[in-house]
């Protein structure tokens, strides 16, 4: 199973590279290589590898974002539906009592004020 980096590597770059006539695979880049006194860690070991450059500072940091975005979002479905999901499964409001359901009203009542009042203490600073 390849990853998906491996997998975004073989159709778009290649496409993109036809439509604007340009060569598909990286130059290598020349490195200059110094001794230093004293340096312990070795400083020749860079990381020369255009594929892996990209796939550290571009595609990881592109899927990092996308799953903590997509993390923040489910968990914002998760509280809205804990807190509003009686207006939307219409067997269940069809069944609920007239007190649960007015319980749950102002449940989300009480949840949409407090946000709102959150929203304008945070528009102040």
């Amino acid at each position: 199973m390849s990853s998906g980096f491996e997998s975004s590597k073989i159709k778009l770059p290649n496409e993109i590279a036809n439509v604007m006539n340009i060569d598909k695979t990286f130059k290598k880049k020349r490195f200059k290589r110094t001794k230093k006194q004293f340096n312990y860690k070795n400083s020749n070991e860079v990381n020369d590898d255009p594929g892996n450059n990209i796939r550290t500072f571009y595609f990881n940091v592109i899927a990092v974002g996308a799953i903590l975005s997509f993390s923040e979002r489910f968990n914002q479905f998760q509280i809205y539906n804990n807190n509003s999901s009686f207006l939307y499964i219409i067997g269940a409001l069809l069944k609920i009592t007239n007190d649960d359901l007015m319980k749950n009203c102002l449940d989300l009542q009480n949840l949409l004020v407090y946000r709102c009042i959150q929203r304008k203490k945070i528009l102040r600073l």
